[in-house]
C-alpha cells in the first residue's frame, strides 16, 4: 500500500468506528424507526448527518419504504435492504456531507433469546439458546473485506478486523467460513 492509501484507509477506519460509537448511543431510536417495517415493508432508516436542526440536537431522520431506497440507486443499500430479516435487523442509510454515503446493517438478538430463561437459570450448565445465523453472500464478504472490516459471525452484529473475533468470542465471517 502506499502512505496515500494507508492514510485513506484509517481515515475511513476513524469515520466508521465514529459512526459505529454515534449509531450504538441513538440505536434506541433507530429501532424505533426501523418498526415501520410492520406497515410500510422493508426499508432502511435514512438520517441525514449533514443536517442538525439545533446545536446540540440529534439530526434529522426518517423510514424510507425499500421503492424510495430504490430510487436513490445505491447498489450495496438496495441489497442490504433486499437482504436483511426485519424482524432483527436494520438497515440504517447515514447521509453525510459531500454527497456521501455510509449503509449498515445491523442485528440484535430477539426478544426471546436476550438474558437467561427460567430453564437455564435452574440448569446453568446448559446455555442459552442462540439464533442460528445465515453467512452473508460472496459479495457482501468481498465488500468487507475491502473496507478492511467484517462483521462477526455473532447475534449482536458486532464488527471486527477481518481476522478479528468480537467481544462475545465469535469470529468474523471471513475467518468462519475459511477465507482467512
Amino acid at each position: 500500500m502506499t502512505p496515500e492509501t494507508d492514510t485513506a484507509s484509517d481515515r475511513a477506519r476513524l469515520e466508521r468506528d465514529a459512526d459505529l460509537a454515534w449509531i450504538g448511543g441513538n440505536l434506541d431510536l433507530f429501532w424505533a424507526a426501523a418498526a415501520a417495517h410492520r406497515e410500510a415493508g422493508r426499508g432502511a432508516v435514512v438520517v441525514d448527518t449533514a443536517v442538525q436542526t439545533m446545536p446540540g440536537l440529534d439530526h434529522p431522520f426518517t423510514y424510507f419504504p425499500q421503492e424510495l431506497v430504490r430510487e436513490c440507486g445505491d447498489e450495496d443499500t438496495m441489497r442490504m435492504v433486499d437482504q436483511y430479516d426485519p424482524s432483527r435487523e436494520l438497515v440504517l442509510v447515514l447521509l453525510k456531507d459531500q454527497d456521501r454515503t455510509s449503509t449498515y446493517r445491523l442485528s440484535a438478538i430477539p426478544p426471546d433469546h436476550v438474558g437467561a430463561s427460567k430453564a437455564t437459570e435452574e440448569k446453568p450448565d446448559k446455555p442459552p439458546a442462540v439464533p442460528e445465523l445465515a453467512a452473508p453472500d460472496i459479495e457482501t464478504l468481498m465488500g468487507w473485506e475491502a473496507e478492511g472490516g467484517c462483521e462477526a459471525a455473532c447475534p449482536y452484529g458486532c464488527r471486527v478486523e477481518p481476522d478479528g473475533v468480537c467481544p462475545h468470542g465469535n469470529p468474523s465471517w471471513l475467518l468462519k467460513l475459511g477465507f482467512i
